[in-house]
C-alpha cells in the first residue's frame, strides 16, 4: 500500500502522457461515471435548488420593498409570503391602505396578533414601490 501511494505522487507529478499510459496498463483506476438515471437526478436536483435560490431572492428583495415603506410584517408574520401575509399584500397593491382593515386579513394563530399588525402595517405608501412589490412576489 505505501508503494501505491508513492506511486500515485510520482504520477500526479508526471505528465498526461504517462498519467495515459499508466491507466492503459491498469496501473490508476478511471474516473467514475455515473450512471445515466444517477446523471438524470443529480440534473434535477441542481434545477430545484436553482428555482428554490431564485424564490428566495424574490421574496428577500419583496421585503426589502416593504422596509423602504415603513411596512415591517416580517417582525409580526413569519412567512412574509405565507396565506395571511399574501392577502394582507395582495389588499395593500391593489390600494388598500387602512392597517386595521389589512390586519383583519390574518388567519389562524397570527389572528391574535392583529394589534401589533396594525402598527406594523402602517408606513409610507409609494405606489411605484407596491407595484415592484407586485411584480417580485406575484408571478
Amino acid at each position: 500500500m505505501r508503494r501505491r501511494c508513492v506511486c500515485w505522487v510520482l504520477i500526479r507529478a508526471t505528465s498526461n502522457r504517462t498519467q495515459t499510459l499508466a491507466l492503459r496498463h491498469g496501473l490508476l483506476k478511471g474516473s467514475f461515471i455515473p450512471s445515466t438515471q444517477q446523471r438524470a437526478w443529480r440534473d434535477l436536483t441542481r434545477y430545484r435548488t436553482i428555482l428554490t435560490d431564485e424564490r428566495s431572492r424574490e421574496v428577500n428583495r419583496g421585503q426589502k420593498v416593504l422596509e423602504d415603506a415603513n411596512i415591517k410584517l416580517a417582525s409580526v408574520a413569519s412567512n412574509v409570503v405565507g396565506v395571511s401575509g399574501r392577502a394582507m399584500l395582495e389588499q395593500l397593491i391593489q390600494g388598500q391602505t387602512d392597517p386595521a382593515t389589512l390586519a383583519e386579513l390574518a388567519k389562524g394563530r397570527l389572528r391574535e396578533k392583529r394589534d401589533l399588525l396594525e402598527k406594523a402595517l402602517t408606513g409610507t405608501f409609494q405606489w411605484s414601490r407596491l407595484r415592484r412589490l407586485g411584480r417580485e412576489l406575484f408571478r
